[in-house]
């Protein structure tokens, strides 16, 4: 077995992307893990299972399919946007230092969340940058989308996961 041109490097992300990824570089760099019938499926499954995009080809957001718009009004955003837990990942994978994961559930409070975010929008050139807000109760998570929003923020999605309600 000869040695592969390419050597991929893996960082620690606990993604299912990180699989993915590594077989997609190996068989671009010449790796003997695929056919030529094999790296033709290889491209179609991996064109499968990446998510919907949440930006242009200009870096505007897109609106979110019908599809991840929460059907209880009190947990939908004035904006319209949202992201699956998979697109989310996609995001924090490919764009990882623009990408900013405000959780409402994990350590301190709606103004911990809030004064993180007011670090990284001061911090830097906030060009780029796109927030996510997580959280258990949707409706709250929609509220603090809003707040941002209304402060300067932009674009705020609310991550849906697949056990969201509403």
């Amino acid at each position: 077995m000869r040695a592969s041109p390419c050597t991929v490097l893996l960082l620690p992300v606990a993604t299912s992307f990180t699989a993915l990824l590594a077989a997609a570089a190996l068989v671009a760099c010449g790796g003997e893990a695929a056919s030529a019938s094999g790296a033709s499926q290889t491209s179609a499954e991996t064109a499968a299972e990446m998510p919907a995009p949440l930006f242009d080809d200009r870096g505007r957001p897109l609106l979110s399919p019908a599809a991840i718009v929460p059907a209880d009004t009190a947990a939908r955003t004035r904006s319209g946007l949202y992201a699956s837990a998979m697109q989310y990942e996609w995001e924090a994978l490919v764009t990882h230092p623009y990408t900013v994961l405000l959780d409402l559930d994990g350590p301190g409070s709606d103004a911990a969340a809030l004064a993180s975010a007011e670090q990284v929008h001061g911090g830097r050139d906030a060009a780029g940058v796109a927030y996510y807000i997580r959280a258990r109760d949707p409706s709250r998570a929609a509220r603090f989308a809003d707040s941002l929003s209304d402060r300067g923020f932009a674009p705020v999605f609310v991550v849906r996961s697949a056990k969201s309600p509403g």
